[in-house]
């Protein structure tokens, strides 16, 4: 809907800009979703004021959420572990982006979908204020390193409104 373009036209796009991905199979979805991805994200970006839109960084997480499980509909997803100190940096909000007891943010949200580090680092660089690939790796470490290396939407989220300030 981004780029009012129909998904045949988009993968056809795909398929005669990277010819030789569309021969693995195995990774032939997840590459093409990031395609996709990087089109609508690299779209929506030009627009002012883009990191205000809260459905727009709702979309952003999904996106992240497919990479990591392109094709599956309820599937469980990996957990990888990334571990830091935990430090607690409190905001403005009174509240605290990193928690010094992962367990309180698990409560929090428990039964929300997580995001890892290769959806993170694959998507995340698409938006240039979000990330950058030179320090990617240890934005996702500071901001996953209370939650087990698992990032949380309501901590990407409040990561987004601090840089929309």
């Amino acid at each position: 809907r981004i780029l009012a373009v129909a998904t045949e036209n988009l993968q056809q796009s795909y398929e005669a800009d990277f010819p030789d991905n569309c021969k693995e199979p195995n990774t032939y979805a997840r590459e093409l979703l990031e395609y996709c991805c990087h089109k609508a994200l690299h779209e929506v970006t030009t627009r002012p004021d883009y990191l205000s839109d809260m459905n727009l960084r709702r979309l952003m997480f999904d996106m992240m959420l497919a990479w990591e499980n392109p094709g599956a509909e309820e599937g469980l997803l990996k957990n990888n572990s990334t571990s830091c100190n935990p430090v607690e940096i409190e905001d403005e909000d009174e509240g605290s982006i990193f928690y010094a007891n992962s367990t309180s943010l698990a409560v929090q949200v428990n039964d929300m979908k997580t995001v890892g580090l290769s959806a993170f680092t694959r998507i995340a660089p698409s938006c240039p204020i979000i990330a950058d690939l030179v320090t990617v790796h240890n934005l996702f470490d500071a901001l996953t390193c209370s939650s087990g290396g698992r990032l949380h939407y309501f901590v990407y989220d409040k990561y987004l409104k601090s840089l929309d300030r």
